[in-house]
């Protein structure tokens, strides 16, 4: 990413990854967005990622997307990506993101990729529109 932007930490959502395996046309932003990044850039996603990717290929599977045997590749892709887990779980981190779900229509899933936003004062890599409407309200900065 540009230096002048400031963003030294994103947070990214599964509507995000979820696209470089997915062949979409939208796949070729999100392989910019990784060669973009420089060295003292972080990115980073909520624990609730990995039971959304998963929830992804399962239905990408069932709908004939994608082959059954290569959803383990998949995964073994995902694990090479440069993104560090945000493990800020706790009863705190829930209500906030309770919070946040009623203050925006969220969901409860979806908020938690902006707490962790607002929280560790990052970007937000998303192609979900709601998601983007809710940051753009509160002045986060989107990919």
């Amino acid at each position: 990413m540009k230096k002048e932007e400031n963003i030294n930490k994103w947070v990214i959502d599964a509507s995000c990854a979820s696209l470089l395996f997915l062949q979409e046309k939208s796949a070729k932003k999100v392989e910019e967005f990784f060669e973009a990044l420089d060295e003292e850039q972080e990115v980073l996603a909520p624990s609730i990622w990995w039971y959304e990717l998963g929830n992804v290929v399962s239905n990408a599977v069932k709908t004939n997307r994608i082959e059954a045997n290569d959803a383990a590749e998949i995964f073994e892709l995902w694990e090479l990506l440069p993104i560090t887990n945000d493990h800020q779980q706790n009863i705190y981190t829930i209500h906030n993101i309770y919070k946040l779900s009623k203050k925006t229509g969220l969901t409860v899933y979806d908020a938690a990729y902006l707490e962790s936003a607002i929280r560790n004062k990052a970007g937000l890599a998303t192609f979900d529109r709601e998601l983007q409407d809710a940051a753009k309200k509160i002045s986060i900065k989107l990919f």
